[in-house]
């Protein structure tokens, strides 16, 4: 996202006999070879707060707060030790619409749409982040005078913010 704050997903599922799942997202803010997961990015009323330890090719994660904060079913938890994958997923807008499958999608009506850092459209980027007319993006949430999107134009890179409802039609 910037600095050393990242967008982050978690997926975990349970062996048999259950298969129970669980699932988050949040951000993740890195300090050295440790992050923290904090997931009010999503406005959590409790905190899932999940601690990550990076040690060459492994990941720890140890939890920090219960399972149910967490959004993850019974008996599900992030805990223990994570290999990284030889192969990593291309982080695109396809794999995006997969991560919020039923969000609908906005296209902008106005010739340029500013995004900004908060929900009242009152705090921009520097510097400034626009989408063009008829540039579409995903509904992530809303209220009456704005939407939140994430946008992923090329690997490596991550857009993020809100948009004024006037500027675009769903």
């Amino acid at each position: 996202m910037e600095d050393k704050k990242y967008r982050s997903w978690l997926d975990v599922l349970t062996d048999p006999p259950g298969y129970n799942r669980g699932e988050t997202d949040g951000t993740i803010t890195f300090v050295n070879d440790t992050a923290s997961f904090d997931n009010t990015f999503e406005n959590a009323e409790n905190p899932c707060i999940l601690k990550f330890k990076f040690t060459g090719s492994t990941i720890n994660i140890n939890s920090q707060s219960t399972s149910f904060n967490c959004g993850f079913g019974n008996e599900v938890n992030a805990d223990g030790d994570y290999s990284r994958q030889k192969t990593q997923p291309v982080l695109d807008n396809k794999w995006l619409r997969k991560e919020y499958p039923s969000t609908p999608m906005a296209s902008v009506t106005a010739n340029k749409a500013e995004l900004f850092q908060n929900e009242n459209c009152l705090v921009p980027f520097a510097p400034k982040r626009f989408f063009n007319k008829g540039d579409s993006f995903l509904s992530i949430a809303e209220t009456t005078k704005s939407i939140y999107t994430e946008y992923i134009p090329s690997p490596g890179k991550f857009i993020w913010g809100w948009i004024k409802k006037s500027d675009v039609k769903k």
